[in-house]
């Protein structure tokens, strides 16, 4: 990339999902010894860990408005690539544009509760990119798949790099069950797409079969499905140990949690990867989910699968399991191998290779 900047992005840092793909790729930058970097980031934000010594920081007070202040910093003829993480894109940059898209929640919308105006906003974006992008990320190939049939121009630009999981779960040990509390948690946001209420229900069934072993959702965010509170209600009626933690878990608190419960739940309806399901089974947490083509890249035969949106069928999953020790055992070794191929230094050696492609930008084709 000779003397010029790769600009990132990087206002999603302390973000859940997108903050890990950000993360491990920024890592991977400084394991590849890049020094010439520009991170535009919100301002409060935390410090950035790992990041270059001679790393530029450019701080704007929006999460969503174009990074004006990195603009006025650099000239056009010093930027080679501006990476944008997300497809959110306002205004074609300088140099060659590099987009992720991790999922088409917005647009496709599975639980069918999400207003008309983030569809709208959603296809308009996708759009843009499918115009500006000269190379778009994906973390599986069935996320490429609904991308590309729904934009074709973008065809022969899209990269599918699987998502790699923090450092920090390689460093846990998988507990044997004896060890492990009497817990199924669930990881992630409680968006609709998520489908909160289905592993909800399936927990007052099984409580009216007499087991109750503690739901946990951990869920660092408030409550964004309005079905959430009745589903809650029920399932507490009937027996169930539903507890929530709403607030922000520590990366090194949520591996010990995880790592030593029972089961891991993952009954969304849409993803683009299933980042908590790779976590789960790489500390060895038997996943119980639901099977949706994303969900079956990323684990294979490392989970026990619902067809999405049965509640009888997850519960009946959960119980065999929570029953039956040698099925556990079972199911918690086909976790833990297929955990290990998820490697974090394979996302990182992609990534690295398309941000510094020398390649200048090229023909930025009109979306369909």
């Amino acid at each position: 990339m000779t003397d010029r900047q790769l600009v990132v992005d990087a206002r999603q840092w302390n973000d859940t999902g997108i903050g890990t793909h950000l993360r491990l790729a920024m890592q991977g930058l400084v394991d590849a010894a890049v020094d010439r970097v520009v991170a535009v980031v919100r301002r409060g934000d935390v410090g950035e860990p790992g990041l270059p010594a001679n790393l530029v920081v450019s701080r704007v007070d929006s999460a969503y408005l174009p990074p004006v202040d990195a603009r006025r910093r650099l000239s056009r003829r010093s930027i080679a690539t501006w990476w944008i993480p997300h497809y959110a894109i306002y205004r074609a940059p300088a140099g060659r544009l590099v987009s992720t898209v991790h999922d088409l929640i917005h647009l496709e919308d599975p639980s069918g509760l999400l207003p008309p105006w983030k569809r709208t906003y959603a296809r308009g974006q996708l759009r843009r990119v499918a115009r500006l992008a000269d190379a778009v990320i994906t973390p599986s190939n069935a996320t490429a798949a609904r991308l590309v049939a729904r934009h074709p121009a973008l065809d022969g630009r899209v990269h599918v790099i699987p998502n790699g999981i923090d450092p920090g779960w390689a460093l846990a040990r998988p507990h044997p069950r004896a060890a492990r509390e009497q817990r199924v948690v669930y990881v992630g946001t409680s968006n609709p797409h998520k489908d909160l209420p289905t592993a909800l229900e399936a927990a007052g069934l099984l409580a009216e079969r007499d087991l109750t072993p503690e739901w946990m959702f951990v869920t660092a965010s408030p409550w964004r499905d309005p079905r959430l509170p009745d589903a809650i209600d029920r399932a507490r009626r009937r027996g169930a140990h539903v507890t929530f933690t709403d607030a922000p878990v520590p990366t090194a608190v949520l591996v010990d949690l995880v790592s030593r419960s029972l089961l891991s739940v993952h009954p969304s309806l849409q993803e683009g990867f299933g980042l908590t399901l790779a976590e789960a089974m790489s500390v060895g947490t038997p996943p119980v989910a639901s099977r949706i083509d994303a969900h079956c890249e990323v684990a294979a035969d490392g989970a026990t699968w619902f067809a999405p949106g049965s509640a009888t069928e997850l519960a009946q999953h959960v119980e065999h399991l929570l029953r039956d020790a040698n099925a556990w055992r079972l199911a918690g070794v086909a976790a833990q191998e297929r955990g290990a191929i998820l490697d974090a230094g394979a996302m990182q050696r992609s990534m690295v290779s398309l941000l510094l492609d020398p390649a200048e930008p090229g023909a930025r084709a009109d979306s369909p």
